[in-house]
């Protein structure tokens, strides 16, 4: 029976889909790199920062930190304005606290930057757990992030869903032996989904109310 909701952040509980994009392209202009589109972009979201970096730049380890700090220093003015909870969000999280569920978050995104989200977006209240990639030593797809939220809730993993937006996190779910769920409103599509296995898929969130009622 699922106790436990593990959640992905951006792409999942956020639109930040368009100020990443954003940060992302500044930061490349600054750089001075180009030729790298929106989509290649699109296709690492998930992924902690630096490693995104590493995979669209051709693996130079010191730029790739240089671009992680830059990004980090410009991401609050450039991003944070235009982003949006999905439709939905907020009534369906407040259901599921209701109904007694353990809600928390696991995210590529640093600790600083995610709480800050957290914040502006005003869903403190809901989540028991909040971890970002500073948390564990191997990011997404890994399942340390998983884990160590399950280890600081003492819930096992057969009552635990982990919900997402990408193959990278449902591949930390089921590494962690957890029941997943993809949600199609975000940076992947159903197709993706379906063939990284995800034991469901919505695609909207309210629908995940149906689930962990059933299971």
């Amino acid at each position: 029976m699922i106790k436990n909701i593990i959640f992905d952040f951006d792409g999942t509980i956020a639109d930040t889909h368009k100020g990443i994009i954003k940060t992302f392209t500044e930061t490349f202009d600054i750089l001075g790199v180009d030729n790298i589109d929106n989509q290649s972009i699109t296709s690492k979201i998930g992924l902690p920062l630096k490693q995104m970096f590493l995979e669209l730049t051709g693996g130079n380890d010191e730029f790739a930190q240089r671009a992680t700090n830059l990004y980090r220093d410009i991401f609050d003015d450039i991003a944070t304005p235009v982003i949006t909870l999905f439709e939905g969000v907020k009534e369906c999280l407040t259901s599921l606290k209701n109904s007694g569920f353990c809600l928390s978050v696991a995210s590529s995104r640093g600790e600083e930057s995610l709480n800050k989200l957290v914040r502006h977006l005003e869903l403190e209240e809901y989540f028991d757990i909040v971890c970002g990639e500073d948390s564990v030593q191997k990011g997404k797809p890994a399942p340390d992030l998983a884990l160590c939220v399950m280890d600081k809730l003492g819930i096992k993993c057969d009552e635990t869903l982990v919900v997402g937006d990408t193959c990278f996190d449902i591949e930390m779910g089921k590494g962690a032996g957890c029941l997943t769920c993809g949600v199609t409103f975000g940076n992947q599509s159903r197709k993706e989904l379906e063939a990284c296995g995800s034991n469901f898929i919505i695609d909207k969130f309210e629908d995940l109310t149906k689930i962990v009622v059933n299971n």
